[in-house]
């Protein structure tokens, strides 16, 4: 899904070995495997883990109120981590927190995996060029492809992508985002969407 809708990740994109197990040992505790993944491969992508909220560095991934906290709110309003009980998983739950006091980490995703194709797409439709709308009564979707997301525990009702388009609703507002801004704008004409006022 990531090469229909990104550019091709290349070697360059991920961070050194060294700078994981720097992380690893301020940590004193190995990262999971698929979030060392996540690092090896494309950490250094603005566009996959910056473009909306953030992937933090490895050395800045720290332990906090139980957790350990790897990805953070572009606004700052809270942060997602994997409890520290989880840190032995492979393929860990992923925990959302508010940024205030008292901290209170609540299920967001039942992987990190799953997590990070959410925060993928999720990226894809606020970034330019990008609309936020409500959905039009009897939109179409016909030659899209709807993607299902196993283990999200946002309150997304569905998700369809075609070509580098991708459409989907949350909550009452349907948001659609594309790289190409000629695909986007056609795709956003047929659908007949329009900005919310």
């Amino acid at each position: 899904m990531a090469a229909r809708l990104f550019p091709r990740i290349v070697k360059k994109d991920g961070v050194p070995e060294s700078d994981l197990k720097n992380a690893e040992k301020k940590l004193g505790h190995p990262l999971p495997a698929a979030l060392r993944s996540i690092y090896r491969l494309s950490r250094r992508r603005r566009d996959l883990h910056v473009a909306h909220d953030r992937l933090r560095a490895p050395n800045g991934a720290v332990l906090q109120a139980g957790a350990l906290v790897f990805y953070e709110k572009q606004d700052n309003a809270g942060a997602w981590g994997i409890k520290k009980e989880d840190l032995a998983a492979e393929d860990p739950p992923v925990h959302y927190a508010s940024n205030e006091p008292p901290f209170s980490w609540a299920l967001d995703h039942d992987t990190v995996s799953g997590f990070f194709f959410t925060q993928l797409l999720w990226a894809h439709v606020n970034t330019d060029p990008k609309i936020v709308s409500e959905r039009p009564d009897g939109m179409s979707v016909e030659g899209f492809e709807q993607i299902e997301l196993d283990g999200c525990h946002w309150d997304i009702g569905a998700i369809w992508v075609r070509g580098g388009v991708v459409v989907l609703t949350r909550g009452d507002k349907l948001y659609a985002g594309g790289a190409d801004r000629e695909e986007f704008e056609k795709t956003v004409g047929e659908l007949g969407l329009k900005t919310s006022a």
